[in-house]
């Protein structure tokens, strides 16, 4: 099982990646206005060397903005 969680409810991105089995990573981009031009790269970057069907579940935090 691969998970996937995604914060983008400020001016910094956020993602983790786990397996729940030893594999966990995780880290943020204070990009500002530049966010939403931005993450598709680094998040297909960051999911490296996994692809969207390898991931069972996506965690997605949501907020004011």
């Amino acid at each position: 099982m691969l998970g996937l969680a995604i914060h983008t409810c400020g001016p910094d991105l956020g993602l983790a990646l786990s397996d729940f089995d030893g594999e966990t990573r995780h880290q943020t981009w204070p990009l500002g206005r530049d966010l939403s031009t931005q993450l598709h790269g680094i998040l297909m970057a960051f999911i490296a060397p996994y692809n969207w069907r390898d991931f069972s579940l996506l965690a997605v935090a949501v907020g004011p903005g």
